[in-house]
């Protein structure tokens, strides 16, 4: 394994309510789908959910391991918003047969505001197989949320070999800051912390535990430094 950096090529904004997307949540996402496993949703009991193998390395402390992965550091990105309108036309209408309130239920009409993160490219840090992570790659069209509307979508990926002196602390702290999800106990100091995954899947609230969310300032143990250094 070499330490990598990913870059997704934008076609489009993507849509985001929090921090960039975890290059390991792509990845899992991906393999589930190539292994064709079950869906999961967030009342799927923790003990069901698999940590699929992935072409990462892992990076253990204290009864705790996350992928040796970062969020996405998007280049020159800015904030901006965009709108989803649903509207019911004169079609829908003829086509009912009962009057119904357009103004409240499930299908009354909708005005809803996007939060974008407007960007050409979105890279990531990562060790593991560049070769594994190009085929998994491919089955990522689009990155964040509301893909459907074709936000997020990716033109092309790129995965480079870095050289062997490069940083790969910098997965995990950058600047200060987190640049992952990190557990709690992993850091000296820290700005503030919540409780939540530290591993894809990252919305399942089963796998709580007190961490440190990504870009928060903390102070990392040497320890954890110098077990991220061994992978350079």
């Amino acid at each position: 394994m070499s330490l990598l950096l990913v870059t997704a090529h934008l076609a489009a904004p993507v849509a985001s309510r929090g921090e960039p997307p975890h290059l390991d949540a792509l990845l899992a996402a991906a393999a589930a789908r190539c292994q064709s496993l079950p869906p999961i949703d967030r009342e799927t009991p923790a003990g069901e959910i698999t940590d699929l193998r992935l072409p990462l390395a892992r990076l253990h402390w204290r009864d705790e391991w996350v992928w040796m992965a970062s969020r996405a550091c998007p280049s020159d990105a800015q904030r901006g918003t965009s709108h989803i309108t649903r509207r019911p036309d004169s079609e829908d209408i003829d086509r009912r047969s009962r009057r119904w309130n357009v103004a409240a239920g499930p299908e009354r009409s909708q005005l809803v505001t996007v939060p974008l993160l407007v960007s050409q490219r979105l890279t990531w840090l990562a060790v593991g197989a560049r070769r594994g992570v190009i085929d998994l790659l491919r089955y990522v069209g689009h990155v964040g949320s509301i893909r459907r509307h074709g936000y997020g979508r990716v033109r092309r990926w790129d995965v480079i070999s870095l050289c062997d002196h490069d940083d790969p602390t910098a997965i995990l702290h950058l600047d200060g800051r987190a640049n992952r999800h990190l557990p709690r106990s992993w850091c000296r100091e820290t700005h503030g912390y919540d409780i939540g995954p530290v591993r894809a899947p990252y919305w399942h609230p089963g796998r709580d535990v007190a961490r440190v969310r990504a870009g928060i300032q903390c102070d990392l143990y040497p320890e954890i430094l110098a077990r991220a250094m061994r992978f350079s």
